[in-house]
């Protein structure tokens, strides 16, 4: 009887461990997840539930990315975006082993890009102020500096290099907070001013305007004669600028006139969109639009010809409730938007505190708006 228990005994545990082997394995934790089909989308940094101070060295999926904005794209795939810390304000930047580094550098920015060697920092809160940072040795030279409470004026000038009217002088001087920057394909930073009047900049804080072809009757249209007021700007695929605004955007082509595309009168109580991703067939991805009394995602897909379809990505998501579908995308509010060299597109959400990559759908249909 003793020899039978015990030989049940040794069968009992036999059976117990090849059920505990049979079970599938949980995933093992990968630091650097990238989308590997079209339509994913996966987290590369931040964790909703972590406000605290993000610290150097820890994985930047095990953090906090709160930002106040700016996102950009090296040439070489890393993102490079803002986060709070302490009360302050960083730059983060995710390294190949997916660890996170911040560095403190001379303004709050609430905008990004990067060419090259330079990391551009930008506020437009309440005045302006662009900074150049060399990636390599971090050392930092302020472009234009000015503040709306204090008394002094940029240094503008025609595209003739000479000096303004003071009529024109005066009224631009009505329009510098809130301004978006972009830089051109040749690496020269491009100032959009609330108006949507455009600026080279040079060093020495001066700013020269900028009249590309055509661009003055596309500005009207995609402002409706009124201002542009953008929240948005970045390059296309092919190096050109678009520029977006509360009632429309303008695409400014390398090598071709300027065109503008009003929205449809149906968005215009609607809150506006704040995020654009240019994609390789030349169409424009418009994100955000989403408010927290606003939250039906309404993602839209600006054509090359001006068609505009807004994108059916699913209902509304929550921070906790990742699946990663577009709808995550649909949903979030963006801090910045850029697009990788491999065609991947990046954004910051500035609610859930994350940063998140996907691949667009090879064939985006919706409906087409009024």
């Amino acid at each position: 009887m003793r020899y039978n228990r015990v030989i049940a005994a040794v069968a009992l545990l036999g059976a117990l461990g090849s059920s505990c082997t049979s079970e599938k394995p949980k995933d093992a934790f990968n630091p650097t997840p990238k989308p590997t089909r079209l339509g994913q989308v996966v987290t590369i940094a931040g964790d909703y539930k972590v406000r605290g101070e993000p610290r150097d060295g820890e994985y930047a999926l095990r953090t906090s990315a709160y930002g106040d904005g700016g996102l950009a794209i090296g040439g070489d795939g890393t993102p490079y975006f803002g986060v709070l810390s302490g009360g302050d304000s960083r730059i983060a930047h995710v390294d190949s082993t997916g660890r996170l580094a911040t560095w403190k550098l001379g303004n709050i920015p609430n905008q990004l890009d990067v060419q090259g060697d330079a990391l551009w920092l930008m506020s437009s809160f309440s005045g302006l102020d662009l900074t150049r940072v060399s990636l390599k040795t971090l050392k930092q030279e302020v472009y234009v500096s000015w503040k709306s409470r204090l008394p002094g004026r940029l240094a503008v000038k025609s595209p003739s290099g000479r000096p303004i009217a003071d009529d024109e002088r005066s009224r631009l001087d009505r329009y510098w907070a809130g301004s978006r920057f972009v830089l051109r394909s040749d690496g020269v930073p491009v100032l959009v001013s609330k108006a949507g009047d455009l600026f080279e900049v040079a060093q020495h804080g001066e700013l020269r305007q900028w009249h590309p072809s055509g661009y003055e009757s596309a500005l009207r249209k995609a402002s409706g004669g009124k201002i542009l007021d953008p929240t948005f700007a970045t390059r296309d695929r092919s190096g050109g600028l678009i520029l977006l605004g509360r009632r429309g955007l303008v695409r400014v082509p390398r090598d071709a006139g300027a065109s503008g595309v009003a929205f449809p009168e149906s968005t215009a109580k609607l809150p506006p969109w704040t995020g654009a991703a240019a994609l390789n067939d030349g169409s424009i991805l418009l994100l955000g639009g989403t408010t927290a009394t606003g939250h039906t995602p309404r993602p839209t897909l600006e054509k090359p010809d001006g068609t505009m379809v807004r994108l059916d990505w699913g209902a509304p998501r929550s921070c906790a409730e990742f699946d990663g579908s577009l709808a995550v995308i649909g949903s979030a509010k963006p801090g910045g938007v850029a697009v990788r060299p491999d065609g991947s597109v990046v954004m910051s959400d500035k609610v859930c505190g994350r940063v998140y990559a996907f691949r667009p759908p090879k064939d985006m249909a919706g409906k087409s708006y009024n």
